[in-house]
């Protein structure tokens, strides 16, 4: 019964079908006839481009980086801060800003 299961031919067919039904899969479920009226645009932002490669590959891992420097910075400044009232402004600088930065600020944005 195992040698059936794990026969090189059938695995091999299966591997095969599995790799065209994900490969063609997305092209289908999202194919559409385009009229030869339709313009297409074809110009590439490449500054947009560079700048989401930028922001997904060092931007953003950085600034999940700083929230949790922050959020410790934050836990450590509370018994200094919490006398003074100023626990919202603390908050601010130490978490929101990165919290903003990384997770709030749209791809490829840069500022």
């Amino acid at each position: 019964m195992m040698d059936a299961l794990f026969n090189p031919r059938r695995l091999l067919a299966a591997s095969a079908a599995v790799l065209v039904l994900v490969a063609t899969g997305p092209l289908t479920a999202f194919a559409q006839e385009v009229a030869p009226s339709d313009e297409i645009e074809t110009e590439v932002d490449l500054y947009q481009i560079g700048a989401s490669a930028l922001d997904v590959t060092l931007l953003r891992p950085l600034g999940a980086l700083s929230l949790v420097a922050g959020s410790a910075f934050f836990l450590a400044s509370l018994p200094f801060v919490a006398p003074s009232q100023r626990i919202e402004t603390t908050w601010d600088i130490f978490v929101y800003s990165a919290y903003d930065y990384t997770v709030m600020r749209p791809l490829g944005e840069l500022y």
